[in-house]
Formats: structure tokens, C-alpha cells, sequence
């Protein structure tokens, strides 16, 4: 079981093992490995709230259509490196607009 932070990837992605063919069994467990080393990179490296976002983005990604394949099946290690870009995208934006009420703010 992958876990990240307080949560188990079993519980993002919530889909019993019965319920699935094996290669969907196995696309399920690289979504739980991938998902739970990219929210546990973030956790680590800014907290909760980050690994919150980068989990939404991350997961919103893996469920668009216009998913980087390979062999037909989503590569989610390119999903991962497209979601860390968006993170850094809007916490770049966040950080750029408290600097600007603080200068604001200060004048």
C-alpha cells in the first residue's frame, strides 16, 4: 500500500482488484506508486496544502483525454512532470500576487 502524507492512494483511486482485468490491476497499481511518490515529493518539500493541489492537478490530468499515451495506455510518469509544472505555475502566480499586496499595501 503506497501512502502519502495521511492518505493511502488506495483512496484516491478507489477501485477493488476483483473489479478489474489484470492489466487494468496493473495500470492501477503504477497510478497508486506514481501518485503517492509525486504527493509525497511535494508534502515533503512544501507542505500540506501544496500536496493537496498537486494532487487535484495531478489527478485532473490522468482523467483528460489529451493523456500522454504510451502503448495505448496513459504514461503517467509525463502526467507527473506535466502536473509538477502546473504546481510550480501556480504557486509562482500566488507568490507573485501576495508580492504585489505587500507592495501595495506598503506604499
Amino acid at each position: 500500500m503506497t501512502k502519502f502524507h495521511n492518505y493511502n492512494a488506495e483512496d484516491v483511486v478507489d477501485v477493488k482488484p476483483a473489479e478489474c482485468c489484470e492489466t487494468c490491476q496493473e495500470q492501477l497499481d503504477a497510478v497508486q506508486q506514481e501518485l503517492g511518490a509525486y504527493a509525497n515529493a511535494v508534502h515533503s518539500l512544501f507542505g500540506t496544502v501544496a500536496s493537496m493541489r498537486a494532487m487535484e492537478i495531478w489527478l485532473a490530468l490522468g482523467e483528460s483525454v489529451d493523456a500522454p499515451l504510451t502503448d495505448r495506455y496513459p504514461n503517467w510518469r509525463k502526467i507527473t512532470i506535466q502536473a509538477a509544472d502546473k504546481l510550480v505555475a501556480m504557486m509562482t502566480k500566488d507568490v507573485g500576487s501576495t508580492r504585489s499586496e505587500v507592495d501595495t499595501d506598503g506604499q
